[in-house]
């Protein structure tokens, strides 16, 4: 629980490759971490699939960062795909701004006023004067424009997943493979390869995952 919280501190402050580190530490220390009790192997369970999430996140992050800056279309995707991680209500705001500031810019105006609105509805009670006024100015002219300039892979309407392999959405109803171990999404054709989230497990396989379990009491 340490290290995640230094995930959390570096995520907060825009440090992906440091978050990304803590979390390969995090995702390879799990499953030899040593239980006393249920309630500690469900923990240990729960931290797995925070840390998923993350990793996810920091890796569509800093997969759109490295992206060249005249590549509008597909750094705007990997933003709005970014907004649609279970993140901590703070983490959220921020990719929520990113992906309103970057929408705006690049004239994806009905975009960035779905993004706007959802900044809105979860700031309501975060306290954050500032972005909560520039979001009401981006939505109000983002209203007034009522277009978009590109036409991007992103429906917002449509429940998805995101494929870790092509980085790019799996809508409902569609078929999702997952490494057995983190859990993380794919689409069929990357079953057999080793996951881009966990690096240990491979797409698909039918495994177990993670094991954790109170060992029953010895006896002598």
């Amino acid at each position: 629980m340490e290290r995640l919280k230094l995930v959390y501190k570096a995520f907060q402050a825009g440090k992906f490759s440091e978050a990304q580190e803590e979390l390969d530490w995090l995702l390879t220390a799990l499953p030899l971490v040593v239980v006393s009790t249920r309630a500690e192997a469900n923990e240990v369970k729960e931290l797995l699939g925070i840390c998923t999430e993350y990793k996810v996140a920091v890796y569509i992050e800093l997969s759109r960062k490295a992206l060249p800056a005249e590549d509008e279309k597909r750094q705007l995707e990997l933003a709005a795909y970014l907004t649609h991680c279970n993140l901590q209500p703070a983490h959220l705001l921020l990719s929520l701004n990113l992906a309103m500031s970057l929408a705006f810019k690049v004239k994806n105006f009905i975009n960035a006023a779905s993004f706007a609105r959802r900044l809105l509805e979860l700031g309501a009670s975060a306290g954050n004067a500032a972005l909560m006024t520039k979001a009401k100015k981006v939505l109000q002219i983002s209203e007034t424009e009522a277009r978009n300039l590109y036409k991007i892979e992103y429906d917002e309407k449509n429940p998805f997943v995101v494929c870790c392999g092509s980085l790019t959405p799996i809508y409902k109803g569609g078929e999702v493979v997952r490494s057995p171990f983190c859990g993380a999404a794919y689409k069929p054709e990357f079953r057999g390869k080793l996951c881009v989230i966990d690096g240990m497990s491979l797409v698909g396989l039918e495994t177990l995952g993670l094991v954790c379990q109170v060992a029953p009491p010895s006896r002598r």
